[in-house]
C-alpha cells in the first residue's frame, strides 16, 4: 500500500485518462489469465499455523509461462521486480483505479507504456505453492475483490 501510495503521489501529473470510466466496467472485465482460483480475496486462516492473513486480491493457479493480459485500457506506472512479489506490473486505469499483476515470470511492458484491454503485460511465474498469478484491483490504495469486477468469476 505504501509503494502504491508513493507511485500515486509521483504520477499525479501524468494520470491516465480513460475514454471509458473504469468504474463503469465493474462486472464486465475479462480475466487476466486462464486458470482457477487458488486463494480468494479477504481474510484467511493458515491451515497449519492458525494465523490470520489478508489476501488483497486473487491468487490464480495457471500454467507457468501463460500470457497475462491487461483487463482494461491503461498506462503502466510500474514494471519491475518488487520484494517477494517478483516481477510486478501496475496499470493506472484513470479515476484512481489500478490493476496489479504479481508473481510474474517476466514482464512484457515498460513504465509509461499505454495499454489496450487484452495487451500482454507478462507471463505467469512460480511461487512456493506452484505457478500463480496475483491479481488485484485497487481504488487509490484500497483493495477491492477482483471477482466482483470480472465477467467470469474465478472458482
Amino acid at each position: 500500500e505504501r509503494m502504491l501510495a508513493n507511485l500515486i503521489g509521483k504520477a499525479k501529473a501524468e494520470t491516465f485518462e480513460a475514454p471509458i470510466s473504469f468504474l463503469s466496467l465493474r462486472g464486465d472485465l475479462p480475466g487476466p489469465v486462464e486458470g482457477r482460483l487458488a486463494q480468494g480475496f479477504g481474510e484467511h486462516l493458515h491451515p497449519r499455523f492458525h494465523t490470520k492473513t489478508f489476501q488483497s486480491g486473487l491468487l490464480i493457479e495457471a500454467y507457468i509461462g501463460s500470457r497475462v493480459a491487461a483487463v482494461a485500457d491503461g498506462k503502466v506506472i510500474l514494471s519491475e521486480p518488487y520484494q517477494s512479489y517478483g516481477p510486478i506490473v501496475i496499470v493506472d486505469h484513470g479515476g484512481g483505479w489500478f490493476s496489479l499483476y504479481t508473481h510474474l515470470q517476466g514482464t512484457a511492458v515498460t513504465k509509461g507504456q499505454s495499454l489496450r484491454q487484452g495487451d500482454v503485460v507478462g507471463t505467469v511465474g512460480e511461487t512456493l505453492d506452484g505457478p500463480r498469478l496475483g491479481f488485484e484491483i485497487r481504488y487509490q490504495t484500497k483493495p477491492e475483490d477482483p471477482n466482483k469486477w470480472l465477467r467470469k468469476k474465478y472458482r
